[in-house]
């Protein structure tokens, strides 16, 4: 909000390089956000497509693994971006 625009800018006036990276982890934390919306998109479309036994279903559960691993180093990354910030 207004308290954010504010340090932005005197940050950018007394530390522009800090400034620089502070956007940088900003567009970076969004980028990851949009990533886990995506992870879990593709996980609900795989479940509505799925016949059968979801035990069963190797694709399925392929995807789960690979989607859990990426979303909790996503949200590692996004934790530690927003305590740098």
């Amino acid at each position: 909000g207004l308290l954010d625009q504010m340090l932005s800018l005197a940050v950018m006036h007394e530390r522009p390089d800090l400034e620089a990276i502070r956007s940088q982890l900003i567009i970076s934390c969004a980028s990851m956000k949009y990533d886990l919306k995506d992870i879990e998109d593709k996980i609900l479309d795989k479940l509505s497509k799925s016949e059968g036994s979801t035990v069963d279903n190797i694709d399925l559960i392929t995807t789960l693994e690979i989607s859990k691993y990426k979303s909790e180093e996503i949200k590692r990354q996004v934790l530690v971006a927003e305590a740098t910030q």
